[in-house]
């Protein structure tokens, strides 16, 4: 009911004062272009966060509403203690952190709005970090490769999928340190009228101070903190984290594996009996206030749509992101490949972009990254090489990355399908772009699978001049295949025996080197010894290495800008989407 009213505030206020989020995108057809600071501004107000001022300016009632229900979680859940100003010390006074109230508009994986959502969020950048050890600072979230290989374990052996989010997470963990902090006075406003308690703590100049008893959103400590509530609640009903990844868990329920991935406050739950699911559930509900679950073949799960509808297939989706990047920066067209033959080639006459027009391009690059370490990895490439040149971006970069959102428009639709073998097999093809580079540097890609679609995607530039191409795919073999062993490593942690990790190459002068472990040959004989550890990974039947032809190798799409039919021969490949 609350959700309905907040929405309704919303419809109202916009009638009034013409208010529209999504009246600041550009129409269709329209060219992207760089903006001016008045647009920017328009932009990241439809985008992101909106300030307490601007909020209460713009939307009052909807805003006013939602910082209410925000206080009120924080106080309800003893967040914090309104202190006397006058009884601190003054060591205490100068450790005083300020304190924000952001609004977001919430949407969906698929761009649907969810609600009007409130944060308080402490001033973490105001703490003194060498009072905290390293370990209090940091916490892990799971692995994206793991949730991903969850996902398509559960497809494979038809697994109840759920996934579930705890409210106001953080605020279920306690301090261990003393933290006080400042409330704005509009922020302290708010709080008195809903809890007229806080009115004596009231300062002269409308704020007030509060000591933190729980670990607000901000500060420095407060995701290790939830970090080890929400494990140490999971371990006490029985879980047992992965070794090779903390957040992923597991525990036998009715003689099935139950497996939960968190990543922060969100969890993904698979069982193949789905009563596990619910014991879960009814577990968490003992421990926590609020935790929504969501079942179904249909998930937005990490900004991503994971749809289990077909059998034995995960279907891995950012429509709604696609959407909301292509309306706000417009490409203008389509294009049939991310980019064209001379992606590398660095034109240094070219006319360098203001520093406005940088900032820009640096935003843009960090959203197709975003995108592309996810549900895209055709992108992969031309995204690698971009991020590159956000240091010194200039007019022939701009070019480059307008050809990226044409592509990008005229694949809106597209993403990754997940399928596993039975048994598992981990594959991974690994190939390398020799002296591809300007400074004559080769270019390494890499996927993993466990049978059709990526579960580990990457195209890098390479920290080392080669040679010679076997030089350089000796190399891209060594970058990937780390990624490789813990991925296997993840699996048999998991229950599953997958035996030996097939990795495919197309040179046959690296398979020989990798299997040999050493050089005779006058033009190998000068690669580093550390380049030849596959050998005992051979030896120790963790990795087979296998030929594959050139044509059949998927990694080369992440290796060079292909056109025409191999292109889209490969990409099919990439993302095993097959098209209607």
């Amino acid at each position: 009911e609350m959700q309905a009213e907040i929405q309704a505030d919303l419809s109202s206020i916009r009638q009034v004062t013409g208010y529209n989020l999504r009246a600041n995108r550009r129409q269709p057809g329209e060219a992207w272009r760089f903006q001016d600071r008045r647009e920017n501004e328009r932009q990241q107000e439809y985008s992101l966060q909106i300030a307490l001022k601007k909020a209460l300016k713009s939307m009052p009632r909807a805003a006013v509403r939602a910082a209410a229900l925000e206080l009120l979680q924080a106080d309800d859940k003893g967040t914090m203690k309104g202190v006397l100003k006058r009884n601190l010390t003054l060591k205490q006074l100068k450790r005083i952190i300020r304190s924000s109230l952001f609004f977001k508009m919430k949407y969906d994986s698929s761009g649907v709005f969810e609600k009007l959502k409130a944060r308080l969020v402490a001033g973490g950048n105001m703490q003194d970090r060498s009072l905290y050890d390293a370990t209090e600072t940091s916490s892990p979230t799971a692995n994206l490769s793991s949730v991903y290989m969850i996902a398509v374990i559960a497809a494979m052996e038809g697994r109840s999928v759920a996934t579930m989010d705890v409210g106001g997470a953080y605020l279920n963990a306690d301090m261990k340190r003393e933290v006080h902090m400042l409330l704005q006075p509009e922020v302290a406003d708010i709080l008195c009228r809903i809890r007229p308690n806080y009115e004596r703590y009231l300062n002269e100049d409308g704020t007030i101070v509060v000591k933190l008893e729980k670990a607000l959103y901000g500060l420095i400590e407060s995701s290790e903190l939830w970090y080890q509530k929400l494990t140490g609640d999971l371990k006490k009903m029985g879980f047992k984290a992965n070794v090779k990844d903390p957040c992923v868990l597991n525990r036998e329920f009715n003689g099935k594996q139950l497996t939960v991935a968190i990543y922060v406050d969100d969890i993904m739950a698979t069982c193949v009996d789905p009563e596990g699911i619910s014991w879960l559930h009814t577990e968490m509900e003992k421990i926590y206030p609020i935790v929504s679950l969501r079942r179904g073949v249909k998930h937005s799960y990490l900004g991503q749509t994971f749809d289990f509808g077909t059998s034995g297939k995960v279907k891995v989706t950012m429509e709604g992101y696609v959407n909301d990047l292509l309306s706000v920066y417009p490409a203008g067209g389509t294009a049939t490949s991310p980019a064209t033959n001379d992606l590398f080639k660095i034109d240094e006459k070219s006319d360098p972009l203001s520093e406005e027009k940088s900032s820009e391009f640096k935003t843009i690059v960090a959203k197709f990254l975003y995108l592309a370490k996810r549900a895209r990895p055709d992108l992969l490439l031309a995204t690698s090489f971009l991020a590159s040149r956000v240091k010194d971006p200039r007019e022939d970069d701009h070019r480059k990355l307008t050809r990226l959102l044409r592509y990008l428009e005229g694949t809106r639709h597209l993403g990754i399908v997940l399928e596993a073998n039975k048994p598992i097999q981990l594959m991974a093809y690994i190939d390398a772009s020799y002296a591809v580079h300007d400074n004559f540097k080769s270019q390494t890609g890499g996927i993993i699978s466990l049978g059709r679609g990526p579960v580990f995607a990457n195209s890098s530039k390479q920290k080392l001049v080669s040679k010679s191409s076997t030089e350089a795919e000796l190399i891209g073999v060594s970058d990937v295949l780390s990624h490789v062993l813990w991925a296997r490593d993840i699996l048999l942690e998991q229950g599953h025996q997958v035996g030996s990790a097939k990795l495919y190459q197309d040179n046959t002068s690296t398979i020989l080197l990798a299997n040999k472990g050493l050089s005779s040959s006058g033009k190998t004989r000068h690669v580093d010894v550390r380049y030849f550890f596959i050998k005992d990974r051979v030896d120790a039947g963790e990795v087979v290495v296998e030929h594959v032809s050139t044509t059949d190798m998927i990694a080369d799409i992440l290796t060079k800008p292909l056109q025409g039919n191999l292109f889209r021969v490969l990409r099919e490949q990439l993302l095993n989407w097959k098209h209607e």
